[in-house]
């Protein structure tokens, strides 16, 4: 059974699942979640088969995401071509030489050929859309099912269990009530709290935490976010920093405060690099836990924690 921690922002993704495991058994939400997992699935190899295969070429080092964006600046672009060509190779255009518009001609013709391999962005975006809104809610569901099943231990910490709390009450930043008191308990239950009244734990978790929020050692890589989170309280970094010293995995859907720099269009994880780095330097007190993405959980691509903090047991 594998240990991980879980960032407020799954937990929130759990409140459907669970309450639909309550009112209609496992047998019910076991083929609801197969079946919002085909649905998702669907969708992105619906998109993927739609890129003209140059594309795909030109972009297989760009996460889906971005590869999404990207088609739309791939497409306007040879859409504006043609309009260009049009313009050029136009008999009513007396500037132009013959012997050049028929080279514009070529050209236009060479782009009219390209664009009928396209998919409309339109709608592609569209399949975007429906697969983005859900992509979250599927996820969870399967690392929901994956607990239930018995694969994987959870925990929350005391830093995402107040926030969380807050939530329910729809104070401050929090005014949203994602979820009721009984239905948070409900949630969190099944976990195992992890929590601290330690002052030389707490001191060593703000110094790591503070540390992940510095500039940063490693090439191309950017500190976490300075995020202040509802309660008032720096949020992403103490989260990865309870984690860290617990010696348990991070799981997350915040992908751009944990893992990657959105500023760099390609897949990278710069972040997540920036994070390693600084657990190494703390290496007397730090473990090598590090965050993951529920998708990177669910395919399996994340390493074991192998090193126990020298100095703590939370």
């Amino acid at each position: 059974m594998e240990n991980l921690m879980l960032d407020s922002c799954v937990i929130f993704e759990f409140k459907v699942w669970d309450n639909y495991l309550k009112n209609y058994g496992y047998d019910k939400f076991n083929a609801f979640a197969n079946l919002k997992l085909e649905e998702l699935k669907s969708l992105k190899n619906k998109i993927t088969e739609a890129f003209p295969d140059d594309f795909l070429k030109q972009y297989k080092n760009y996460a889906f995401d971005e590869r999404v964006k990207q088609y739309k600046f791939y497409y306007s672009s040879c859409k504006d071509n043609i309009r260009k060509y049009e313009i050029l190779s136009s008999e009513k255009n007396m500037k132009i030489s013959q012997e050049k518009r028929f080279f514009y001609k070529g050209k236009l013709e060479e782009y009219k050929a390209l664009m009928s391999k396209f998919v409309p962005y339109e709608e592609i975006n569209a399949d975007f859309c429906k697969y983005h809104n859900i992509k979250n809610f599927v996820e969870a569901g399967q690392l929901y099912k994956g607990m239930i099943d018995g694969k994987y231990n959870f925990f929350i910490n005391f830093v995402s269990y107040a926030e969380l709390m807050n939530h329910t009450q729809g104070i401050g930043r929090a005014k949203n009530k994602f979820f009721t008191q009984n239905e948070l308990l409900s949630i969190a239950s099944k976990m195992t709290l992890v929590t601290t009244n330690s002052k030389e734990a707490l001191y060593y978790i703000d110094k790591l935490a503070r540390a992940y929020r510095n500039s940063s050692d490693v090439k191309d890589a950017t500190p976490m976010s300075k995020d202040i989170n509802s309660l008032g309280d720096w949020g992403d970094s103490k989260i990865m920093a309870v984690a860290n010293i617990s010696g348990i995995n991070l799981v997350t859907n915040n992908g751009k405060d944990f893992i990657f720099d959105k500023r760099i269009k390609k897949k990278n994880d710069n972040i997540r690099n920036h994070i390693v780095h600084r657990n190494q330097k703390f290496s007397d007190f730090a473990t090598d836990a590090k965050p993951y993405s529920v998708g990177e959980i669910l395919e399996g691509k994340y390493d074991e924690v192998t090193k126990k903090s020298r100095k703590l047991r939370l």
